[in-house]
């Protein structure tokens, strides 16, 4: 296997890099199982994957997540889900809107999988593209072992379907166990996999920063990563305006009630990262 990437490293998405985002999602995501079962046609395929994933990614910078890296080879999307999304009519009928003749597809596919969505708090993994040209490279582990090195720090389980063998091994190599695959009408498998939360306390940055605070008297000691991207520790109350923690929760590219902070690149104060506390 190649060394993982060097300059790959992670960040938050903006929304003005949503076109860019879109294409790594489009090309990475034409050629499958799970496209040629939803739209025959290659060439249509690729126009309804336009109208969709603007749609999808969208969504994702507001209710999620967005992670990308630092030359927009690959993107992320997921969703903080620490108790049952509720239905969302608005977001169905716009995907009816761009998926057109081909909606029902798209809907069977939703309902096939949801019953296997879980119930427990966890952050969902809805989409993991990387640019064709660069699959192999190690850059998608880099996305999802970083974002995975988060959800530990406090605990937090992921969920995901994955669409293909390969894909599937990849996850369990970073702690998913796949559940018996899950068939779509005439079509292809797909696997639903979830990886439980770990113990936040047997995190290594965790238990630092705690054996720290411990020996500075800090009753309950917080870490943050400033703009710098240097670790911070302390009370939450005694740290500094600029790494202060943002007050829980964040509606937009944050956490959810319970999750962990997510933070990437430029630091902005309302993507504060925690790592312990």
């Amino acid at each position: 296997m190649p060394s993982l990437p060097t300059l790959a490293y992670t960040r938050l998405a903006e929304h003005a890099e949503l076109p860019a985002l879109r294409a790594v999602l489009v090309r990475s995501f034409l050629d499958s199982p799970i496209g040629d079962w939803l739209i025959a046609d290659r060439g249509t395929r690729r126009a309804v994957y336009e109208r969709c994933f603007t749609l999808v990614l969208d969504h994702a910078f507001e209710n999620g997540i967005v992670q990308t890296t630092a030359d927009l080879t690959a993107v992320a999307l997921w969703y903080p889900t620490m108790e049952p999304a509720p239905d969302d009519p608005d977001f169905e009928a716009r995907l009816e809107q761009a998926a057109g003749e081909y909606f029902q597809r798209y809907a069977i596919k939703m309902v096939t999988t949801a019953p296997h969505h879980p119930t427990d708090p966890h952050h969902h993994l809805a989409f993991l593209g990387v640019e064709p040209e660069r699959q192999g490279e190690g850059i998608g582990t880099v996305l999802l072992r970083e974002y995975l090195g988060v959800l530990d720090s406090t605990g937090t389980a992921a969920y995901l379907e994955a669409t293909n063998p390969r894909n599937r091994a990849l996850y369990q190599r970073h702690g998913f166990v796949s559940a018996d695959p899950v068939y779509l009408p005439e079509g292809p498998p797909l696997w639903p996999m979830w990886r439980p939360g770990s113990d936040p306390a047997e995190h290594p940055v965790a238990a630092a920063v705690r054996r720290a605070g411990e020996q500075a008297g800090v009753e309950r000691a917080t870490a943050v990563v400033d703009r710098s991207g240097l670790l911070v520790f302390g009370a939450a109350e005694d740290l500094p305006d600029d790494v202060k923690p943002a007050p829980r929760p964040v509606p937009s590219q944050r956490q959810s009630e319970g999750g962990p902070f997510i933070n990437w690149g430029r630091w902005p104060q309302r993507n504060r990262r925690h790592v312990s506390e």
